[in-house]
């Protein structure tokens, strides 16, 4: 029996829209989004900078946060402004003492991608904008939360698909061949594919957070997220071949080491969670490919 709990997603559109169809019987969800959606009709809209923290937070027990500064605001005014909020945000979940924080992360903060899986031990790095972010919010999260009543759990996701489902914006391998395949569009390939990657579905990733969402136990800390199995791009090829979706292959030469492999043996401890297989995963996304509801783009 799932207790009541009220949810407020902050960000991440795709994957609310993924956990709401898997688990359309809860209504007790509040979202805030940057842009809206007919899936979404229901969502808080706004800038989150400006946006009314008592009118986001009242009356919530847990908070999935997934936003970041846009890559328009960087080395600008407005990252500052967004850094400044999120940690008056932070503070205000602090002072109304909600149960959970559950940030959404990313395996990009990993120092090293070509040696053995990584741990949630291992080293991180400000390889990119996006993972420098990820990191300062990471820590930002831990020092705000460390020695209060508050469970806080940052779950270091690696490249989830099924986006292409809810979003024009996809940002990674499998989705971006079925985007760029509709368009009849060349796909590049780095590194021979032979660059590995851990994937995960997006309905996987959903059945993922609602555990954290409604589990009893007190989770504080870092999980890596994913299924536990890397593949070669070579071998996403491959999938798609099986399924005879045509493709526009152009292979390039070694470029840089590009591989993403995670162990999720801390993740398995919390529930025997159950994944999708890659070729049943693609095969349900062609069968839905026909009726996307895409999510624009924020500005």
């Amino acid at each position: 029996m799932i207790s009541k709990k009220n949810v407020l997603f902050v960000g991440a559109g795709p994957i609310i829209i993924s956990y709401r169809k898997k688990y359309s019987s809860i209504k007790n969800i509040r979202i805030f989004t940057r842009s809206s959606n007919k899936e979404l009709n229901d969502a808080l809209i706004g800038d989150f900078i400006y946006y009314d923290l008592n009118k986001l937070l009242q009356k919530i027990d847990v908070v999935i946060f997934s936003i970041s500064p846009t890559k328009s605001m960087i080395n600008s005014e407005e990252n500052t402004l967004f850094k400044s909020k999120f940690s008056e945000f932070l503070n205000h979940c602090k002072k109304l003492k909600i149960e959970k924080f559950i940030f959404l992360s990313s395996v990009s903060v990993y120092k090293n991608h070509n040696e053995k899986p990584s741990t949630e031990k291992d080293a991180v790095e400000s390889s990119s904008i996006y993972a420098e972010e990820k990191i300062n919010f990471e820590k930002k999260i831990i020092s705000t939360f460390k020695d209060s009543c508050i469970s806080y759990s940052i779950l270091r996701i690696s490249n989830p698909f099924g986006m292409i489902l809810y979003t024009k914006r996809v940002n990674n391998f499998i989705d971006s061949i079925f985007e760029k395949n509709k368009n009849m569009q060349q796909i590049f390939v780095d590194n021979q594919g032979k660059s590995l990657r851990d994937f995960i579905f997006i309905d996987d990733l959903s059945e993922i957070l609602h555990h954290f969402i409604y589990t009893q136990k007190n989770i504080n800390g870092t999980f890596n997220v994913g299924s536990g199995k890397s593949y070669s791009l070579n071998e996403v090829i491959e999938t798609f071949k099986l399924l005879n979706i045509n493709l526009r292959i152009s292979m390039k030469d070694y470029i840089k080491p590009d591989s993403s492999n995670i162990n999720i043996s801390k993740l398995l401890r919390q529930s025997d969670f159950k994944y999708t297989d890659l070729l049943t995963a693609i095969e349900k996304i062609k069968k839905e490919s026909n009726k996307f509801i895409f999510l624009d783009p924020p500005i």
